[in-house]
């Protein structure tokens, strides 16, 4: 199945071709935090291509097409430390079940109408949102960001959103203020803006489509496995990733539903696999057959063609490797996947010892 990314890679190179000689090609836009161990590879994050001369940005589609400019024209280019352009800002991938839309990357998480705590929770590098920090927007999931639910605020929104799979009714309201709010339906799943700015609100819109979702299978109806696949030129000793791919999944009536889809690169692979390695097996503390709570499948590919699986049963909780050993969860087989907006749609346990990375953490 084509890796969503790989799509955007491919058109990015084919507008290239397009465009005048020195029209520049700006880097991706990166938002999230930068750790020792790792630089990470933003949620899909959006290379952003800027045609000179015509301070128009298009924003590409999953599916190939181009959105309208963002609002404002071009995004102000800086130079980068290594002398490139970069554009600030860009846009951002989110994934919900197969629906993916394209969102300012600058933006936060938070929750959805259907769930307890319909607002913003944490920042665009993925941290508890303090009392009375903001965001410039959020994207919000119906997973429930409070235990408890507070009474509903009445009055205008004070920052733009976007719900994915929020209990909304398709159509446009005027919340006042000039604040509107848009509701679509793509391949039986909505897609809501929220905003005063009209252009903000259509190219956030007409980003949104139903996209592969690579490894991570849309609906589950058992727990995800781990597996492992060597070529042979390697082993599971000499195991090299070359990038990691998270999929979390929540539970439903009849299986479980993908929340969540991000791409992080090569050195949050590696820190996972030393983690994971140096982490003592849960031996006693294992759990077999389980069932019902929530999960994360790490899919990691290597640099010879072959891959390895982790997955991580939060209830439990363990982190499963390929052979089918469990380990314990500890910060250092934690931190380099639990970051961004899964955040925003996992819980924690009170037996991990990661505080306030995961909701309920």
């Amino acid at each position: 199945m084509t890796d969503p990314e790989q799509t955007l890679r491919e058109h990015l190179a084919r507008l290239a071709d397009e465009v005048a000689t020195g029209a520049p090609l700006a880097q991706r836009a990166r938002a999230g935090r930068r750790r020792r161990l790792r630089g990470r590879l933003g949620t899909a994050a959006v290379a952003v291509l800027v045609v000179a001369g015509a301070g128009a940005v298009t924003v590409p589609r999953p599916d190939g097409s181009g959105a309208p400019p963002s609002p404002g024209g071009a995004t102000p280019a800086a130079r980068a430390p290594d002398g490139a352009s970069e554009v600030r800002g860009g846009y951002r991938l989110e994934v919900w079940r197969d629906l993916g839309v394209y969102v300012p990357a600058t933006w936060g998480w938070g929750g959805a109408p259907g769930a307890c705590g319909v607002f913003p929770t944490r920042g665009a590098d993925g941290h508890r949102l303090g009392e009375g920090e903001t965001v410039p927007g959020y994207v919000g999931r119906p997973v429930a960001q409070v235990p408890r639910c507070p009474k509903p605020q009445g009055g205008r929104p004070t920052v733009p959103y976007v719900w994915l799979g929020g209990h909304v009714p398709v159509g446009t309201v005027d919340l006042g203020g000039g604040w509107v709010q848009q509701t679509r339906s793509i391949g039986g799943m909505t897609v809501t803006v929220g905003s005063p700015d009209a252009h903000l609100r259509r190219s956030i819109l007409t980003s949104a489509a139903v996209i592969p979702t690579g490894p991570c299978s849309t609906t589950l109806a058992s727990p995800p496995t781990a597996d492992e696949v060597s070529t042979g030129d390697s082993s599971a000793a000499t195991f090299v990733p070359d990038r990691m791919t998270v999929c979390a999944y929540r539970p439903t009536g009849s299986g479980y539903q993908l929340v969540y889809r991000q791409d992080l690169d090569a050195g949050a692979a590696e820190a996972l696999v030393a983690g994971v390695d140096a982490a003592p097996p849960a031996g006693e503390f294992s759990c077999v057959d389980a069932s019902g709570g929530e999960w994360a499948l790490l899919h990691l590919p290597g640099e010879d063609g072959g891959s390895r699986d982790y997955v991580v049963d939060l209830s439990c909780p363990s982190i499963t490797d390929g052979t089918g050993l469990q380990h314990l969860l500890t910060p250092e087989d934690v931190v380099p996947w639990a970051v961004d907006g899964l955040n925003a749609v996992l819980d924690g346990n009170p037996l991990i010892d990661v505080p306030g990375v995961l909701i309920g953490g």
